[in-house]
């Protein structure tokens, strides 16, 4: 049965979810991507996003590297950012701004086909990108935005870098969190007008790692 969204240029639309059963990928064990997560094991996400951020870092400039802050979590395990959004909005009586900030209807992160991240320096050290991550417009200016005008010029020099690299590889973003990316999953769906999603919610506890720490959970 398709799952309706609400789409960002008005109305709904239909999108249809057809698992594809792409396994959970632990990002801290990948050669590519090693030392991007801030902590191990994990995060853990499906493997096609996983191919696509190893792409992605290669097409950056020398001395900037990819850091992976979030990825997949099973249901329960603590709020999202979109997810607060929407539930605030809908709380007010704000409904018809859902669709322009948050087109998805349960937490992106329960697919594994969403990640947070930002941008680091050989040596690990975190470079600034505007606003923290996970800060909330009214506690940066609104810089928390992509696309803010509030950034000062060097952050946003390194922020539309990681943006060219990401949506070079058909990654699409969360326009008012510039660290939160997707690809295959309902929300990116609804904004590159595909009619098919590939990752719906995986269920369970956090998956066991096989004996080489990389593809850690088949999900169908």
């Amino acid at each position: 049965m398709p799952l309706f969204l609400s789409d960002p240029a008005g109305g709904a639309r239909p999108v249809r979810l057809a698992e594809c059963g792409d396994p959970l990928i632990d990002v801290a064990a990948v050669g590519a991507l090693a030392g991007s997560a801030r902590n191990g094991p994990g995060p853990y996400l499906r493997g096609a996003l996983v191919d696509r951020l190893v792409a992605a870092q290669t097409l950056l400039p020398p001395g900037l590297r990819l850091t992976v802050v979030g990825g997949w979590r099973p249901a329960g395990a603590g709020p999202c950012r979109v997810g607060r959004d929407t539930r605030r909005l809908r709380r007010a009586g704000l409904v018809d701004r859902i669709s322009r900030r948050a087109p998805v209807q349960v937490d992106p992160h329960l697919t594994g086909a969403t990640v947070d991240l930002t941008l680091r320096d050989i040596a690990g050290v975190e470079f600034e990108l505007g606003s923290g991550l996970y800060a909330r417009p009214e506690e940066c200016d609104g810089c928390c935005h992509t696309a803010s005008p509030q950034v000062p010029p060097e952050p946003r020099a390194r922020r539309l870098l990681l943006v060219q690299a990401l949506t070079t590889m058909n990654l699409v973003n969360y326009p008012s969190a510039w660290w939160h990316w997707s690809y295959g999953d309902l929300h990116w769906a609804t904004v590159t007008g595909s009619a098919v999603a590939r990752f719906g919610p995986v269920p369970g506890p956090v998956p066991p790692t096989d004996s080489t720490g990389t593809a850690v959970r088949a999900t169908g």
